[in-house]
């Protein structure tokens, strides 16, 4: 079996890329799983530990904003005032019952160690709550004293206070408020909220017992990297850990993760700062805890792989076997001394090069020489024909008679010509959604497309001109009557490019003519009559009929009454006079030469900017329209019909700006008549002329549109008021019921009866009755 293998070269070649490809496969299918299932364990135990430490950030916060109102209510506590600026000695039993209600604060309030005001006047220290600070002997009482004359801390902040250094025990958070805004606060009146450690460290000691399982352990840490606690004593082995976190924790992000290596063991680590000053809330868990299941899937995935790769080895020989079978009876005919191969066969690299070696040789070389000489003769033919289209006239006869035997196109003084131009519509647009290479597969299939329908009735050449000048050469036409065909011609070449490439192209076609030497000269003038497509729109087919009166037509002047009518039209908001003129406007101007058409817009475009200048001018609110972005748009647009659509949208936006503007009138007028029938429903005399009156409007005005808005008239509405207000005065028995009546402005008691049972379904004396027996 070896001795087989080792004399097939192919053979071998085949089993070595099967097996060493099952081995790449799988070698870097398991390498990726592991990588991946590594760095998606971390991301979730990261994203774990940062939901852990935002939660006891958020009650740190919470905390930190409860002792803020809390402090800011008693700073401006008048009593706690005089008892932390007051000059004078205070009567023992005042400066006790201002101790008192200190005290009252700390208790009912668990979080409260005690509360300090410092009088910097008198130089005493007050304290409620914890009476370890009444003592001013004592050392921790000494401590504070200290701390606020020399005035070394930040105010606002909760600051830990740790009375025997180095010790790690956090004994209290101090909460410090003065009127002193600059550091330091060298000796200034102060009051010092004293905040239990407990509710911290007890919280983080419980996320701890929590995450025991998965070897997370949280601390509360300093940039020096020293752990705070609250019973003086250090975490076990935190010696390996303090100074490397120190180096970490220099000014850091807010929140974030990093690895430390410590005596051979790796562990992520992940932080986030504390609103306390100098403070960090810092995870801890061993690699081996996080990624412990990871190896032992690596663990399985090897013995997996070993399993994966024998069978494959195995299955590799099998297959080989097989693929080689065709190639080894190929080798053998190869072989028949009956065959000559020419030299391509004499050192064979295996057996396929010796099969395939003077084949490939001979066909290669034949195909090189195929593909050079057509291609020279597509190029030579392009810029011939691009030649002749451009610089017709500079042929002499004998030149234009070689010229046409070379590329095989018969071309005479006498013959029957025409052109036709294509241009793709919204070419801007196109370049800037596509790449040059898909562009010029589109110019390269219009003018395939186009060559191919005209061949079938017309002699033709195709060539690419300009950047967007697709021109198509007729040539030998069987008289003037094939000119007819043209544009229907045309017309199919559009509908198939539009089918096959969603796209769209315009056409102008050239007069006949009867010498090639006017070739030239008419590309000139399809060139100009091209630019009316700017006119006819979107799959155009111009012709020379079609714009003859355009090149006549070289007076730019719009008629004063249709420039009149659209002024007049856009000022009193007549959509349809407006929509007219815009018509008339867009049609006198499809009627000018090319050259007027850009001024022509501009000069409606300006037009219509006068126009609302005028009417903003004689407006409370002027109307708001952006007409630096309308003229963006009209310099976006290639063509005429777009240009006049934009044209009657910008009416509707003027029409929206007046609505809106009316709109807002008409509820500020609804909100004044309801407010002044609220504060004037108890006047009998009170009706409609005389809100108007108020208004200065005409009531009928004042009626309608309130009727309009709210469902109601205004009398309806004075009555709802008047009744829900005696409703409510029913309800209270020191009126009676005339009283009442009076109260709210009814001046007949028949009408008040009458229209509150038709209200509430009962009389005013039955619903005070029933409102009584409840």
């Amino acid at each position: 079996m070896i001795a087989f293998f080792k004399s097939k070269t192919y053979l071998r070649r085949i089993l070595i890329s099967i097996a060493s490809l099952a081995v790449v496969i799988v070698s870097i299918s398991s390498a990726a799983v592991h990588v991946n299932s590594e760095r998606m364990v971390l991301r979730i135990q990261r994203e774990a530990d940062q939901k852990i430490l935002a939660q006891i950030n958020y009650n740190i916060h919470t905390l930190n904003e409860l002792v803020n109102t809390l402090a800011t209510s008693l700073f401006w506590d008048p009593e706690i005032t005089e008892l932390m600026y007051g000059n004078a000695e205070e009567p023992i039993f005042e400066v006790l019952k201002k101790l008192g209600r200190l005290d009252t604060v700390v208790h009912t309030n668990s979080f409260l160690d005690s509360i300090l005001v410092y009088n910097s006047h008198t130089g005493q220290l007050h304290s409620g709550g914890e009476r370890t600070f009444r003592n001013a002997d004592n050392p921790r009482a000494e401590w504070m004293m200290q701390l606020l004359q020399q005035g070394e801390y930040r105010r606002l902040q909760l600051l830990p206070v740790q009375f025997n250094l180095p010790s790690p025990q956090v004994d209290l958070f101090s909460y410090i408020m003065n009127d002193a805004v600059i550091p330091p606060h060298v000796n200034e009146s102060a009051l010092v909220l004293n905040v239990k450690p407990d509710w911290l460290f007890h919280n983080i000691t419980l996320i701890n017992g929590m995450a025991q399982k998965s070897g997370s352990q949280n601390y509360l840490v300093n940039s020096q990297g020293d752990i705070l606690s609250s019973n003086n004593q250090r975490a076990d082995n935190w010696d390996k850990f303090d100074y490397r976190l120190a180096g970490q924790l220099q000014e850091p992000e807010e929140n974030g993760y990093f690895d430390l290596a410590v005596d051979r063991e790796k562990y992520h680590v992940s932080y986030s700062k504390t609103i306390i000053e100098d403070l960090y809330l810092v995870t801890i868990q061993p690699s081996s805890a996080v990624l412990g299941e990871i190896y032992q899937l690596r663990s399985t995935s090897i013995w997996l792989i070993s399993a994966i790769l024998l069978f494959s080895l195995l299955l590799a020989v099998w297959i080989a076997r097989r693929l080689y079978r065709p190639v080894q009876n190929l080798t053998q005919l190869v072989k028949d001394p009956g065959h000559s191969y020419g030299e391509a066969v004499q050192a064979p690299k295996d057996e396929l090069s010796l099969i395939s070696s003077s084949y490939k040789h001979m066909r290669d070389h034949l195909m090189d020489i195929q593909l050079e000489q057509r291609d020279k003769q597509k190029i030579y033919r392009n810029y011939s024909v691009r030649k002749l289209i451009s610089d017709s006239a500079g042929f002499t006869k004998e030149e234009i008679s070689e010229f046409a035997d070379q590329i095989h196109i018969p071309l005479s003084e006498e013959g029957c010509y025409a052109l036709v131009l294509f241009k793709i519509d919204d070419y801007n647009k196109l370049l800037a959604k596509l790449s040059e290479q898909d562009i010029k597969l589109y110019k390269f299939a219009i003018l395939n497309i186009a060559k191919e329908l005209f061949s079938k009735v017309h002699n033709c050449e195709a060539a690419e001109m300009r950047s967007n000048h697709l021109v198509i050469l007729l040539h030998n036409m069987n008289g003037p009557q094939a000119y007819d065909s043209i544009p229907q011609l045309i017309g199919e070449i559009q509908e198939v490019i539009l089918r096959f490439y969603k796209i769209t192209p315009s056409a102008a076609v050239s007069g006949i003519f009867h010498s090639y030497r006017d070739i030239s000269h008419h590309y000139e003038q399809l060139q100009q009559y091209a630019l009316y497509q700017f006119v006819f729109g979107k799959m155009s087919v111009i012709t020379p009929e079609m714009i003859e009166a355009n090149l006549n037509n070289t007076v730019c002047q719009f008629p004063p009454e249709l420039e009149k009518k659209l002024c007049d039209a856009l000022k009193s908001g007549q959509l349809q006079q407006y929509e007219s003129a815009v018509e008339l406007f867009i049609r006198h101007i499809s009627t000018l030469h090319h050259d007027f058409h850009l001024y022509s817009i501009s000069h409606m475009v300006v037009l219509l900017r006068y126009t609302i200048y005028e009417m903003n001018s004689t407006r409370v609110a002027p109307v708001s329209v952006d007409l630096t972005a309308f003229n963006q748009k009209i310099l976006e647009l290639g063509f005429l019909d777009e240009i006049g659509e934009l044209f009657k949208q910008l009416f509707h936006e003027v029409m929206d700006s007046q609505k809106q503007e009316k709109e807002e009138r008409n509820d500020i007028l609804m909100e004044t008549v309801k407010d002044y029938i609220q504060a004037n429903y108890m006047d009998s005399n009170l009706n409609l002329q005389g809100v108007a009156a108020i208004l200065r409007m005409s009531a009928d005005y004042v009626g309608r549109i309130f009727k309009k808005y709210e469902a109601m008239s205004v009398a309806d509405y004075m009555n709802e008021v008047r009744l829900n207000h005696a409703r409510q005065l029913l309800e209270n028995n020191s009126y009676t019921i005339n009283e009442i009546m009076e109260k709210v402005g009814y001046a007949n008691q028949s009408s008040f009866f009458k229209n509150f049972k038709k209200k509430f379904g009962a009389t005013p004396r039955e619903y005070r009755i029933k409102k009584s027996m409840r």
